[in-house]
């Protein structure tokens, strides 16, 4: 019988953060983000415009947050996560991110 003495190395991080940035941009750090952080989910708010935020749910806020979905309407939900959280999403450095995406050190 083989065991694992060494158990993998997950991090766990309860965030919940927004960075923004171009839609084309954006994909590419949402992949990024889903590698580095596998329990996290990123979202977009519905709002028009060049510049779109991008939310970053981990732990109890995406606990929060689908808790809520069946709750309330879902796009109502995406574009006032902040003012349903009663919370600030901190903000992120879209340089910032991109950096620590490369490194492996993303902290949310």
């Amino acid at each position: 019988m083989n065991l694992n003495i060494n158990p993998p190395n997950y991090q766990s991080f309860t965030g919940f953060a927004k960075y923004k940035c171009k839609p084309k941009e954006a994909d590419e750090l949402r992949y990024a983000i889903k590698d580095c952080l596998p329990d996290s989910f990123v979202f977009w708010d519905k709002k028009i415009g060049k510049k779109k935020t991008y939310f970053i749910l981990t732990d109890e806020h995406a606990d929060k947050f689908v808790d809520k979905t069946g709750k309330m309407d879902f796009w109502d939900l995406k574009e006032n996560i902040e003012k349903i959280f009663k919370e600030k999403a901190r903000k992120l450095d879209i340089e910032e991110l991109k950096n620590a995406l490369e490194k492996g050190t993303l902290n949310i």
